[in-house]
């Protein structure tokens, strides 16, 4: 009994813990906001109440763990005092022991108590080993990607066309993301996803990357389903510049060269050149060599968003994937990328997510989206004639960019 509730409590223990640490994390990392809207002693009240529900819980625990140590003597004392009274009969009343052998046996039984005692303790260390267990059990126990696995065709390249068929996905079962989204990019072409926010454009992004698959519906490059390709080799023919650029903690060099094997100085130096990221590699102390702190800490969005965009020239892949790729770039920044996007985009399957009137001109079709589902597609011309929703965002959102 005693063993199940210290295994009970020990998990809530862990939760608790899980949650105060998560809570640590989530501050930490969005620290600028915190400071930027002074809600110091919010966060230090959500904290506190946190660090209070952990220790309690461990509090809960450590008091039923501390019961096994006195538990323990006190039953060593009764088996003790029950000892001494039956030898004293068998010694005294029926003559049946003598007394060395009694003390010979008392001894030996004694001498049991401190293992015993030992034992105890070491069932609350085993309860909560347990309790750990579920948790990291709970998690390698889901069922992984089967195409994590291997075993799938390996994938050569796009020879004739990637196709959207009907795909329907929804993150939350009662909240649908696509809702039959049809259309295709044909092998070179530029494909521009346009829509209001939250319409499923970098849902459409993500399902083309192979990070979900579609409920309903399916994703076929050259007629084949994209479940059937082996997902790493598939990867290895595809970049992506995401809305939010993630940078690791080394130099630049190791940014740029990270999702390419083997690249030497030469090559790393001639993507970071194509990306504009040359020109204030000069004003670092060690040039591409400078470590630029966690998550590119020292760096402007820009430079962040230029060095993502030299990764993904090194990389050279057979299909892009361009979501928000300019967005955290001033006029200037752009100017400067603009022409490495050209060049990264020339002869490539592209598939581009972008609010910027210079990003979307660059396509070779624009395909509208609305509430999960494609609204229209065509040239820029074409939708501004004869697609409403196309025209709004143009006069709301690149219209003031174009003047």
């Amino acid at each position: 009994v005693i063993g199940r509730k210290l295994r009970k409590r020990s998990q809530r223990a862990q939760e608790k813990m899980g949650a105060l640490g998560h809570q640590l994390s989530e501050t930490l990392g969005g620290i600028k906001v915190v400071k930027g809207f002074g809600t110091e002693e919010k966060e230090f009240e959500r904290f506190r109440q946190k660090t209070q529900d952990y220790y309690r819980a461990r509090m809960r625990f450590e008091y039923l763990g501390a019961l096994g140590s006195p538990l323990t003597e006190f039953l060593s004392v009764l088996v003790a005092a029950f000892i001494l009274l039956y030898g004293a009969r068998l010694i005294f009343v029926e003559k049946s022991l003598s007394p060395d052998g009694f003390l010979v046996f008392l001894a030996a039984a004694l001498s049991l108590m401190q293992p015993l005692k030992k034992l105890s303790q070491a069932n609350v260390h085993i309860q909560h080993g347990i309790a750990a267990s579920r948790r990291i059990f709970e998690i390698l126990n889901l069922d992984s990607d089967k195409r994590e696995r291997g075993g799938g065709r390996p994938f050569r390249g796009v020879e004739r066309e990637i196709e959207f068929r009907d795909v329907h996905f929804r993150y939350r079962k009662d909240l649908p993301t696509l809702n039959g989204v049809s259309f295709k990019i044909r092998k070179g072409e530029k494909v521009a996803l346009v829509g209001p926010s939250g319409s499923g454009k970098t849902t459409i992004a993500d399902i083309l990357a192979g990070f979900y698959e579609p409920e309903k519906g399916a994703v076929l490059i050259d007629g084949i389903d994209l479940r059937e390709y082996d997902i790493r080799s598939y990867r290895e023919h595809i970049a992506i510049v995401p809305q939010e650029t993630f940078l690791f903690s080394g130099s630049i060099f190791d940014n740029i060269a990270y999702a390419t094997r083997g690249a030497d100085r030469e090559s790393v130096m001639k993507a970071a050149e194509l990306a504009q990221v040359k020109p204030f590699l000069s004003r670092l102390p060690e040039g591409i060599n400078t470590v630029i702190g966690e998550r590119g800490s020292t760096l402007s969005g820009g430079e962040k968003q230029r060095i993502a965009l030299a990764r993904a020239i090194l990389r050279n892949p057979d299909i892009l994937i361009l979501d928000e790729a300019t967005a955290s770039l001033d006029a200037e920044s752009e100017r400067l990328v603009n022409s490495a996007l050209e060049t990264l985009m020339k002869d490539r399957t592209t598939l581009i997510i972008a609010h910027r009137l210079s990003t979307v001109l660059k396509a070779d079709r624009i395909v509208v989206v609305e509430a999960g589902r494609v609204v229209d597609q065509g040239t820029h011309e074409e939708l501004l004639n004869r697609c409403d929703l196309y025209r709004n965002l143009y006069e709301l959102q690149f219209q003031v960019e174009e003047t």
